[in-house]
């Protein structure tokens, strides 16, 4: 199964929803923020580098903010 994203207006919206063809097709509203969740997310994941850092150098870090 595949799913396809799109941020659109609540008319778009309906629309969409209307060619909704097969009983196992879902549609799922996501609020602004959840959105921006899930993109911020996708983000992260592609630019892991599974690479760790010191806590001595973190807090450096954050004390020379």
């Amino acid at each position: 199964m595949s799913s396809i994203l799109f941020k659109v207006d609540s008319k778009t919206y309906k629309e969409i929803f209307k060619l909704k063809k097969k009983p196992r097709d879902e549609v799922f509203t996501l609020k602004v923020e959840e959105f921006e969740d899930f993109v911020l997310g996708s983000l992260m994941e592609k630019l892991k580098t599974n690479e760790t850092v010191p806590k001595t150098q973190i807090i450096k870090k954050l004390k020379s903010s």
